[in-house]
């Protein structure tokens, strides 16, 4: 019998709309890179840019408060700049 998972994921998984995501092709290394690796960052803007469900994507991350990784083609700091400027209501 296997052992339960310790920590649940904190949303529900998979959601529709995550199954016509782009990212769905590619390994988590390149949403998840070390730091400094602009390579990985630069390759998964791209796959984003293009993506069909990058709103729905955008809507995910600011319901749950993701803070780790690329989402929607933007990086932990740049969501921390929208977030701030949207806080700021302008």
């Amino acid at each position: 019998m296997a052992e339960p998972d310790p920590q649940p994921s904190p949303w529900p998984r998979p959601l529709p709309w995550m199954d016509r995501a782009s990212c769905t092709t590619v390994g988590p290394d390149l949403w998840f890179p070390l730091t400094g690796d602009h390579q990985s960052t630069r390759r998964a803007r791209a796959i984003c840019r293009w993506c069909p469900v990058a709103a729905e994507c955008w809507a995910f991350i600011q319901q749950f408060g993701v803070q780790e990784g690329t989402y929607a083609g933007l990086t932990p700091d740049e969501r921390g700049m929208a977030y701030a400027h949207m806080r700021r209501g302008a």
